[in-house]
């Protein structure tokens, strides 16, 4: 089950009815921007599936977040959520890279149809992996089939020697294993990963035993389905 992450612009702090997505959907993880400085940090540290802009703003700052979230995110459709006296907006709003312009009050079902459209297309994918791995290396290929070539060495192991650590109760060095891991992963901004591994680091890190081996799971799942991939990364590298 891949980490589906949605970040909800809202200022108002009133997002009581986005948390029953993370309640129906436990792999939905929906990450909350209470001003636009924390909504850029979002962006540049996570890759979202999708972003909800639910506020009242005035149009050029909706503009503004609307293409700095296209910049930082550009494979993320942006719906804004509008109050009906803003509807003459929507074609405004449209003609940027934004998905809809949906009318409150806000239908929870409408968004959960349009998540689980999202996952069903959005998962990340080989080319996906490559051009943020090339992105990251400023379009080095041959830096990138290194980094490639050890992730698919080090991953695995890391993964069987957490294992082996968890079923032994040795919680302080499968943290120490999690935590380089989630650091190789978070530097080349492989976010599925990243989001399963800081799961379980933080889970280690607060010794919350009870779900560690859930978060473990989901984790090796991630890890397993990206080395499945070795042969197409590498082949379409070199």
């Amino acid at each position: 089950m891949e980490q589906f992450n949605l970040l909800l612009i809202e200022y108002d702090n009133h997002h009581s009815c986005y948390t029953k997505l993370s309640q129906r959907w436990p792999d939905v993880s929906v990450t909350v921007a209470n001003n636009e400085n924390e909504a850029l940090i979002a962006l540049l540290y996570t890759r979202f599936q999708l972003i909800l802009l639910d506020t009242v703003l005035a149009e050029e700052e909706v503009i503004s977040l609307v293409n700095s979230a296209s910049g930082l995110n550009c494979k993320a459709p942006v719906i804004v959520m509008l109050e009906a006296h803003e509807s003459h907006l929507k074609a405004r709003y449209e003609v940027l890279q934004v998905v809809g312009c949906w009318l409150k009050p806000i239908n929870v079902d409408a968004i959960e149809q349009f998540i689980r459209r999202q996952k069903n297309t959005n998962s990340l994918a080989e080319p996906e992996y490559i051009q943020i791995l090339l992105d990251k290396t400023q379009n080095n290929k041959n830096l990138a089939i290194v980094i490639f070539k050890k992730l698919f060495i080090e991953l695995p192991q890391q993964i069987h020697d957490i294992d082996i650590a968890l079923q032994q109760q040795h919680y302080k060095v499968a943290l120490e294993i999690t935590h380089k891991l989630h650091g190789s992963v978070g530097f080349c901004g492989f976010s599925d990963m990243q989001q399963q591994a800081y799961a379980l680091e933080n889970c280690l890190l607060h010794k919350d035993y009870q779900t560690v081996i859930g978060h473990f799971d989901t984790l090796k799942t991630a890890i397993v389905s990206f080395v499945a991939k070795k042969n197409a990364i590498l082949n379409t590298l070199i």
